[in-house]
């Protein structure tokens, strides 16, 4: 792609309006996406922690670091 090519597709693709509505999509529905592929594995956390398994374990069940587990098990 020349220089040139370079410009006129980013200016066709990167519109205020086009921007505009990747960003009321993007930021909402990833996140929520993001959450609900989660949200399992933070049941299974929560369970666990119920049970008496320390953060570690948890962590290394589920391979996730332990520091998210922590918040996760927040009350």
């Amino acid at each position: 792609m020349t220089d040139a090519g370079w410009r006129q597709w980013v200016e066709r693709t990167h519109t205020p309006e086009v921007q505009a509505r990747r960003g009321a999509l993007g930021g909402k529905t990833s996140g929520e996406a993001r959450r609900a592929a989660s949200e399992q594995e933070r049941a299974t956390a929560r369970l666990m922690r119920a049970s008496g398994s320390s953060y570690g374990v948890i962590s290394q069940v589920l391979g996730i670091p332990e520091s998210t587990i922590k918040r996760w098990c927040k009350n």
